[in-house]
């Protein structure tokens, strides 16, 4: 993936979604705007909106979308939600793991470990459950798979991991 953001279609705004709005053109001279040109937003209670309606707010953001941009999720925004890097694999693909503090399903009576298969070149996540179950001597590392799918950004996984239960 050649670029770090891309303009959203505005069906991928909901209540939490991170996105980035551009306060100041290059040739607006008569705009008082000492402030960075980008600046971190958050829908629906953003820099621009303040405190409007969803609906208010999803038109105005309509017919100036392309003052938006949204970073493609990246290795920082996968450990900024508590993965750690497990390793890099083929260059493009990561693992990641992240170590629950309690069973992700009331069934579990171990921890899980949940890892994140993300592939950069295109997108793609497979999230995945792995439980180490003790059999005598042995181990056995059965996986569950929850994910198999495109997230394109952070929001997009959060809401993901929520959907999943965390």
């Amino acid at each position: 993936m050649e670029n770090k953001y891309y303009t959203p279609e505005i069906e991928e705004f909901h209540v939490g979604f991170e996105y980035e709005r551009r306060m100041k053109e290059d040739n607006d001279d008569f705009m008082q705007y000492d402030g960075p040109a980008w600046i971190g937003c958050t829908y629906p209670n953003d820099c621009a909106l303040g405190n409007a309606s969803t609906k208010l707010g999803l038109k105005y953001l309509e017919k100036d979308i392309d003052r938006c941009r949204v970073k493609y999720l990246d290795r920082e925004d996968i450990e900024s939600l508590g993965f750690i890097m497990r390793k890099e694999q083929f260059g493009d693909t990561y693992l990641y793991r992240l170590d629950l503090v309690k069973p992700l399903f009331p069934h579990h009576t171990e921890l899980d470990t949940l890892y994140l298969a993300y592939y950069r070149h295109d997108a793609r996540c497979i999230l995945f459950l792995q439980k180490i179950k003790r059999v005598g001597i042995d181990e056995e590392r059965p996986e569950t798979q929850l994910f198999n799918g495109y997230i394109k950004n952070k929001s997009e996984l959060k809401k993901v991991l929520k959907m999943i239960g965390l």
